[in-house]
């Protein structure tokens, strides 16, 4: 397989270039489309924790180039993402890579409970494109945000931006592909109110351990049983061996 390539092996075996497999997802929407996309290790951790850098984040051993080129694939077909605090907060150390940066220039939601985050100037260089939601209710931290030409929506009387709000605001700004490079919680929350519509999972064959870790599903949202539609499996070898290195599912909810 070339690197721009996986191996569908169901429901039928072929071999699928990335951008057919996201274009094919995406084709002939009517309203905003919602795809959640989270890479785990086979002990099912998103993140760990690191003492060094005193934060959880995803362990080397359980990322490929091929999935980060997936992750860009989706990424810029979007017209909208979906982002956090943790990932403004790491924006100028480059913790979690340069992902806002590159190619295409989406809109920008940052879903941020505390706004503790810097304002600095590559923050500020995203204002026009940027728009924080947040259920905090310290005037002064969005008062300086909005005198700062930063779009503030808050949600009030909520410990957490909810899926609803945040989904009502995206219809109204008329957004076709939004894509969440966030935390679990609001994806589960997505789940939980039947809105996200595409949910890829790439399963690395490692485990990796460590008893202080995060899930792309916590469970402290969803209370009920979700029964999604299992649309594709598709693997990732790499070496001379051909050593199946991952595998990519796709889940359709409510389709």
């Amino acid at each position: 397989m070339k690197k721009n390539e996986l191996k569908q092996v169901y429901p039928s075996a072929k071999i699928i270039k990335l951008n057919e497999i996201v274009q094919r997802t995406i084709k002939k929407i009517k309203k905003p489309f919602y795809i959640a996309n989270f890479l785990f290790s086979l002990d099912g951790r998103i993140s760990i924790y690191f003492p060094k850098k005193n934060i959880n984040l995803t362990p080397k051993s359980i990322c490929t180039e091929k999935d980060y080129l997936f992750f860009k694939t989706i990424k810029e077909s979007a017209d909208c993402l979906v982002t956090h605090t943790n990932y403004f907060i790491n924006y100028e150390k480059k913790i979690y890579g340069n992902i806002i940066d590159q190619d295409n220039k989406p809109h920008i939601i940052l879903l941020s409970n505390s706004l503790n985050f810097k304002i600095s100037k590559k923050v500020v260089s995203l204002k026009n494109r940027l728009t924080v939601i947040t259920t905090c209710k310290k005037q002064s931290k969005i008062k300086k945000l909005r005198d700062q030409g930063f779009k503030v929506l808050v949600e009030n009387n909520k410990k957490n931006v909810s899926a609803k709000y945040m989904d009502k605001y995206i219809n109204n700004k008329g957004f076709k592909i939004v894509y969440f490079i966030a935390g679990p919680k609001i994806v589960e929350d997505m789940i939980n109110k039947g809105l996200l519509d595409t949910l890829f999972c790439t399963m690395s064959i490692n485990i990796v351990g460590n008893n202080i870790f995060d899930t792309f599903i916590r469970g402290d949202i969803l209370r009920r049983d979700i029964s999604p539609f299992l649309k594709n499996i598709f693997l990732s070898d790499e070496g001379k061996g051909k050593k199946i290195k991952q595998v990519f599912y796709k889940f359709n909810f409510g389709k």
